[in-house]
């Protein structure tokens, strides 16, 4: 039962192409019904155990501390802050739930504009939405495949893993470029 659940986490937490089922969730083309088939299907389980797997899963996306207390100390300094996130709607609905959201300044996810990163157009939307100015904006992601992008797009950017040395690379990367 575990494993399941930990492959699924894996896939999410990975650089590589998902499966097109997760794809079509997180541009909100497929429904969690399908999803939930397309788990058992995959896995060879019953659809309960897939629909128990997924919403096990939604409840792993917790902030971590150290990203929290960065947010908050960007926040407070003035900076502006955005989401640009591929995420299911019912993932995005229960990550709003916490108040660090409240720092944020606009969001871009992908189940509620029908694009995700790395596609260069998820980004100007964004952009032209809240008027950024990639020259003068970090992009941070825990991706690769989207800072290769958002470099190529002419952001600045940090691939990201939620720890207090890559907190402090932000602050370091804010204060000394943009």
């Amino acid at each position: 039962s575990r494993s399941l659940l930990r492959r699924q986490r894996k896939r999410c937490l990975r650089d590589r192409p998902f499966q097109q089922w997760w794809k079509d969730y997180d541009l909100g083309r497929a429904t969690r019904e399908e999803v939930v088939a397309a788990i058992s299907a995959d896995n060879g389980c019953s659809q309960q155990y897939a629909s128990e797997c997924l919403d096990r899963l939604i409840g792993m996306f917790d902030p971590f501390p150290e990203t929290c207390r960065l947010i908050r100390k960007l926040h407070e300094g003035g900076n502006g802050i955005y989401a640009l996130s591929n995420m299911p709607r019912d993932f995005w609905a229960r990550l709003q739930q916490y108040d660090i959201f409240s720092c944020f300044d606009g969001a871009g996810i992908s189940s509620e504009e029908g694009l995700s990163k790395p596609d260069p157009a998820f980004f100007d939307v964004l952009a032209e939405r809240y008027d950024l100015e990639p020259c003068r904006t970090l992009f941070v992601d825990d991706k690769t495949s989207n800072t290769y992008v958002a470099r190529a797009l002419g952001y600045y950017v940090c691939t990201f893993v939620p720890d207090a040395e890559r907190c402090g690379k932000i602050i370091d990367i804010l204060s000394a470029q943009i």
